[in-house]
């Protein structure tokens, strides 16, 4: 009996390591920026496009983004909700641009009118929500960041607000 739990706790802890070592930590994946853009056709409620992010996973785990979408709201109404359209599968220890298949939604012509009204007064009062569901190792998890400042999640994609808004000559 006493041979059996020990063979069972062992197992147990073999188990709980091999799911440990799975596990990735934030800091061994570098989202770098976007690299590219492609619009590949649009309607009247959106547009499907291309995005190019550089990404580095350091880790030993093959990432899988399985599921991941972005809400851009200006005071509290949704304007546009951008979805992952299929799955990125991102190598181990590797360091590459790729491409994430995406739909833009706008909501109505009220949504599309916020948008043309961002860019023309700039990103003040603009929130993003973030979901995504993430595949590392043996581990699967799903994250939510809610409210985040436009311009803040701008920067950390590599993108200078003001200077996207000179560009397109949108302010």
């Amino acid at each position: 009996m006493l041979e059996k739990m020990k063979r069972q706790w062992i197992g147990w802890l073999l188990a709980v390591a091999v799911l440990m070592v799975s596990c990735v930590k934030p800091e061994e994946v570098i989202l770098e920026n976007v690299d590219s853009f492609q619009v590949k056709s649009v309607s009247a409620t959106g547009m499907s496009v291309d995005a190019g992010l550089k990404v580095t996973n350091l880790s030993g785990s093959k990432l899988v983004l399985k599921d991941a979408k972005l809400i851009l709201e200006r005071n509290g109404s949704k304007m546009m909700e951008i979805r992952l359209t299929d799955k990125v599968v991102v190598p181990r220890r590797s360091s590459s641009v790729y491409t994430l298949p995406l739909v833009v939604r706008f909501e109505g012509l009220g949504g599309l009118l916020g948008i043309g009204s961002v860019f023309v007064s700039g990103l003040k009062g603009c929130t993003v929500t973030v979901e995504a569901t993430l595949r590392g190792g043996w581990i699967t998890k799903k994250y939510r960041m809610d409210d985040l400042p436009a311009d803040t999640l701008l920067r950390q994609a590599g993108i200078d607000p003001a200077e996207f808004l000179q560009q397109y000559q949108l302010q």
